[in-house]
């Protein structure tokens, strides 16, 4: 098996970005970072679990790209607080399985 190293940013729509990282008007900050990067991470997911549609509206955007998606773990589910020393507790994988890109269906709604 051989490693791959991905290049990527985290994130794809911050307002000053814009002029900077991708054209003042671009209408699909996603799809413009897409095309210059091979992997996205998902910011929000630290926040909230993603409704489907959106998922399914990431991965439609860019499918013709090698594009792939990494997440951040739920702040919730991550469990970083002084009661678990910022350990990740039992029982993680199965709310996070559901965040991969190309599922975008197993996604909590």
């Amino acid at each position: 098996m051989t490693a791959q190293v991905r290049f990527g940013i985290a994130g794809w729509s911050y307002e000053d970005w814009r002029g900077v990282v991708y054209p003042r008007n671009c209408r699909d900050t996603l799809r413009y970072c897409a095309e210059h990067v091979d992997l996205i991470e998902i910011n929000n997911t630290f926040y909230r679990f993603p409704v489907a549609e959106h998922c399914a509206s990431w991965v439609q955007r860019v499918e013709d790209l090698s594009t792939e998606f990494s997440a951040k773990i739920p702040a919730e589910l991550f469990g970083v607080s002084a009661e678990t020393g910022g350990c990740v507790p039992d029982g993680i994988a199965p709310g996070v399985n559901g965040m991969a890109a190309g599922n975008p269906s197993g996604l909590a709604s």
